[in-house]
């Protein structure tokens, strides 16, 4: 079967990646810079703007999960140091001085990586959605519209499964769930 962290996107209809909505939020995803969030600059690829990841020497922490589940101590450690980084991505003032309530959406454990120094990176932006953005509704960005609903279905919050509206506690779902896989080694 399918291994628990990998996404799925059910096919839909519409908007094409040039759209101004997803031009808009590879701006702000840029703006979110390391630390914690692996984010290094912001290009225009073929009228698109585009979102340069930094590269994280590390392991992803999937792959630590294969030997395994994490002590209690470790664990709560990432799971602290990716609240912080939500909270960061969530806080980050935009351009017009207000938070930007950037959300994630796709907490798991290969969207995270661990570098040498024990820091925990976070990764993939790819669904990220900014609450407030009239463009696009919560359940919906251009993304989401192109592919479907994205998401990765063991660790998405029921409101994303349904396809209903996504918060702050989609990602604080997807949190548990990680911690719960961390703790016990398997979903």
């Amino acid at each position: 079967g399918r291994p628990p962290d990998q996404p799925i996107a059910e096919p839909a209809a519409g908007a094409g990646p040039d759209e101004p909505a997803a031009d808009a939020r590879a701006k702000i995803i840029a703006l979110l810079g390391p630390p914690p969030v692996a984010v290094d600059d912001l290009i225009r690829l073929d009228g698109c703007w585009a979102v340069v990841m930094e590269f994280v020497e590390g392991v992803s922490l999937s792959r630590l999960l294969r030997e395994g589940p994490l002590p209690p101590g470790p664990a709560l450690e990432v799971v602290g140091e990716v609240a912080a980084a939500l909270s960061a991505a969530y806080d980050k003032p935009g351009p017009d001085g207000q938070p930007l309530r950037l959300i994630h959406r796709d907490i798991k454990p290969g969207n995270l990586q661990i570098t040498a120094d024990g820091t925990v990176k976070l990764l993939d932006f790819g669904i990220a959605k900014l609450l407030d953005d009239e463009a696009a509704p919560a359940q919906a960005t251009e993304l989401t519209q192109l592919a479907g609903r994205a998401f990765t279905p063991d660790y998405a919050a029921p409101e994303q499964v349904q396809g209903g509206d996504v918060g702050t506690g989609t990602d604080v779902y997807a949190l548990g769930v990680l911690l719960y896989v961390l703790l016990g080694g398997e979903h």
